[in-house]
């Protein structure tokens, strides 16, 4: 703009689809790198967002000293380095790989999109939804969960919602769902992604049978 100076923006790549209409949180991804360099400056898809900066020299690559990571539920993490070594030749030989893990002992996690973990849910809770005076009665939300090796859901988040009002009920409901045990390979695993929940609720005053 005249008589402003240049505003530099990241470069980023970015993909998302919306099979039949409706965006699949799972395909969302977007990578930045730097206005004047070639290193990344933040990541980005459905289960988190990283960024990167203060980039400096050690040995032959340039290092991130700050990172930040923001997940789903606007938690904002900072963390800086504050000290890099390089290890010694006695130290580096020292770490190494005994053997390698099987799989039926390894800690993994399968990313599932809303569709694959909707045919994984084995049972939804008995749940009385808080009443709402000011929004959106009934509707829809949707949540990140992931779950343990057995299919119980123990972390969940809040994403989007008819009522927002409600997320963190949301939230109450799906660490009470249950998930089918997922098995890859013969072992079993953990699985992340998006749940979509229905809620519907009442007014102040109102009675809640119709829950």
């Amino acid at each position: 703009m005249p008589g402003r100076g240049v505003l530099q923006m990241p470069r980023c790549l970015e993909t998302s689809d919306r099979p039949g209409g409706v965006t699949e949180e799972t395909s969302i991804a977007r990578l930045c790198f730097d206005p004047a360099n070639p290193w990344y400056e933040s990541t980005l898809d459905f289960t988190r967002y990283v960024s990167f900066k203060d980039y400096a020299k050690f040995g032959g690559q340039m290092i991130p000293r700050t990172w930040s990571n923001d997940i789903p539920e606007n938690l904002f993490v900072e963390g800086k380095v504050r000290t890099l070594e390089k290890l010694s030749k006695s130290e580096a030989a020292a770490i190494h790989v005994m053997a390698r893990t099987p799989e039926s002992g390894q800690m993994r996690t399968v990313f599932l999109s809303r569709k694959d973990i909707e045919a994984q849910v084995e049972s939804r809770p008995d749940f009385t939804w808080p009443a709402e005076d000011t929004e959106t009665l009934e509707g829809w939300m949707i949540v990140y969960v992931r779950t343990d090796r057995r299919g119980q859901v123990r972390e969940s988040y809040w994403d989007s919602s008819d009522n927002y009002k409600l997320q963190d009920a949301g939230v109450q409901f799906a660490l009470k769902t249950t998930l089918k045990p997922m098995v890859v390979n013969g072992a079993s695993v953990q699985m992340e992604g998006p749940l979509v929940i229905h809620f519907k609720t009442h007014r102040s005053g109102e009675s809640s049978a119709a829950q």
